[in-house]
């Protein structure tokens, strides 16, 4: 598969299904953290969010010794489906509901 199907490919999944966009995720600084790079999720106690995002957005701000960094995410799987039995994540292209 050559990357302008992946890519054709992503779009499409998108657009027929989007998945969550979070903006100015406040983390830990970690300069290593780069754009598409793939980071877990985790919020127990406000939004129950479990899951993978890619990082499309990198935000950093510095001022008189402190510094912190947010970030823009995008889920990697939709809202109620399932991987492998796990709720959060599509199963190989295949998406199961209750």
């Amino acid at each position: 598969m050559t990357a302008a199907q992946a890519l054709a490919g992503g779009l499409l999944i998108d657009l027929y299904k989007p998945r969550p966009l979070w903006r100015n995720v406040q983390v830990v600084p970690d300069l290593s953290l780069q754009l598409a790079d793939l980071v877990t999720v985790i919020d127990p106690v406000t939004t129950k969010v479990d899951g993978t995002a890619l990082i499309v957005g990198a935000h950093m701000t510095a001022s008189g010794g402190d510094w912190s960094q947010t970030l823009d995410l995008r889920a990697t799987g939709t809202p109620g489906s399932w991987i492998l039995g796990v709720a959060g994540k599509s199963e190989l292209g295949v998406t199961t509901y209750l």
